[in-house]
């Protein structure tokens, strides 16, 4: 006995935009010469027989997928992020029916204004400083083909950046997209320190010389653990600091003051005053400023600041004089004149002069201690001297 067999296959594609039933059913009229055997009720009619096959249809949904150019950036710096919107659907082309926005996470931003696409047509808007990147609807993605959009992104706080696009997001004419897109950017905190100093006066020997010295957090991150160290050179000694503007001042021996802060926000101030005492008598003296954080700095070319200043020599000439007995009318008196350096420099071209009053005459003097002595007609002696060192004596007696 011969049996009589049918396959029967189906190949379909769904314009549906959710999951949906689509039952399939296949008849067939047997020749005159084969003999329906399928018991009574398998057949609707005598001879007749017929099947129905039940499938749920999943439609074919847009795709989305996003990337950062790079996994990491120091704060400031840019990463490139690309959303790709594909059309899995094979005969269909997909129309984006409403905007299409990414909203960025916190502290993640739009470094400029100048977003790209490759969406025909397509209308993408990004603006600097905000956290958005759109496409306008309208745009047509052909069946089995993708398209993109990008902008340039940056931040200013250092940490993990998750952006992440949710299923639903993108909504087309052949449905939303199904799945959840996340890209992930790492950001290296950074902090660039600036650091300055001025000199309110002249580095004069024996005086006191004044120095503001400032820190600056020219950002674009806070800077944590910040430390300005002020070191004076040899020939300066400190003898006093003022507090911080921010934070606090400590002190180290006579040479070291310390300012330290533990946060400093993008676009604040450290400073602080330093005073030294002059102690060298001449040449230079320098003072130099370093600052330093334990937050990366895109540029420590600008942390160390030095400001050497010309030490104005200064000389203390003091001047006594005495005489050897009273001033008796006839007889002579002698005067002993003596002039000392109390430094701290050594005194140039030093000159002592004598000048006697009326009714004295001059009638002698001694060579100088330390120089040579003129005298001039009857009433000057002059003692003089090239250099006269510090704590060093020019002397002359004069008698008249």
């Amino acid at each position: 006995m011969a049996s009589l067999f049918l396959i029967l296959s189906l190949f379909a594609n769904s314009l549906a935009q959710a999951q949906t039933q689509v039952t399939n059913i296949a008849t067939i009229t047997p020749p005159a010469t084969v003999t329906n055997t399928n018991a009574s009720g398998s057949c609707t009619v005598a001879g007749v027989c017929s099947a129905s096959d039940t499938d749920l249809v999943t439609p074919a949904r847009p795709t989305i997928s996003k990337a950062f150019s790079v996994s990491s950036i120091n704060a400031g710096g840019t990463a490139l992020l690309t959303i790709t919107l594909t059309n899995t659907h094979a005969l269909v082309s997909a129309t984006v029916s409403s905007v299409f926005t990414d909203v960025y996470p916190a502290n993640l931003v739009n470094a400029n204004s100048s977003p790209q696409t490759t969406c025909v047509p397509g209308t993408v808007a990004a603006t600097t400083g905000l956290g958005t990147l759109t496409l306008a609807a309208g745009a047509v993605i052909p069946p089995g083909a993708s398209c993109a959009i990008s902008s340039v992104v940056t931040s200013a706080v250092g940490g993990t950046v998750t952006n992440t696009i949710p299923a639903g997001s993108l909504t087309t004419s052949v449905g939303s997209s199904s799945n959840t897109a996340t890209a992930v950017l790492s950001v290296n905190a950074s902090a660039d320190l600036v650091v300055s100093k001025v000199a309110t006066g002249p580095a004069s020997a024996g005086k006191s010389v004044t120095y503001v010295v400032t820190l600056v957090n020219a950002g674009p991150s806070t800077a944590q653990n910040v430390t300005l160290t002020d070191t004076l050179s040899a020939g300066l000694s400190l003898n006093g600091s003022t507090p911080a503007s921010n934070g606090s001042v400590t002190t180290s021996g006579t040479g070291t003051a310390v300012a330290t802060v533990a946060s400093l926000a993008p676009g604040s101030t450290l400073s602080m005053t330093v005073t030294a005492l002059v102690t060298a008598s001449t040449g230079n003296v320098t003072n130099t400023a370093v600052g330093t954080s334990t937050t990366p700095d895109p540029t420590p070319g600008n942390n160390t600041v030095s400001v050497p200043l010309p030490v104005i020599e200064s000389a203390d000439l003091l001047v006594t004089k005495t005489s050897t007995g009273p001033a008796i009318a006839g007889s002579t008196v002698t005067y002993v004149v003596k002039l000392v350096n109390a430094g701290p420099s050594t005194a140039q071209n030093v000159t002592l002069t004598d000048t006697l009053s009326a009714g004295l005459s001059l009638n002698g003097s001694t060579p100088a201690s330390n120089g040579a002595v003129t005298t001039i007609g009857t009433g000057t002696a002059v003692a003089t001297i090239a250099t006269l060192t510090s704590g060093s004596t020019l002397s002359m007696t004069v008698t008249a």
